[in-house]
């Protein structure tokens, strides 16, 4: 579920994920986005969950 703009109150809420920023479509306000505690970042390496270590890495 979408949360409304802060601001207008408005749904047409687009997700800025790489910026971590919410922006509403209808009034243009920009806030930040922050992930919720033990939430995963959609951005990562491809190597993020694999448990290399480093040298595997390389």
């Amino acid at each position: 579920m979408k949360k409304a703009c802060p601001q207008c109150s408005s749904d047409a809420v687009v997700l800025l994920r790489s910026m971590n920023l919410k922006l509403c479509s209808d009034c243009k306000h920009e806030w930040a986005w922050h992930l919720d505690a033990g939430q995963k970042p959609l951005v990562a390496s491809n190597r993020a969950d694999r448990g290399l270590t480093s040298e595997q890495q390389a």
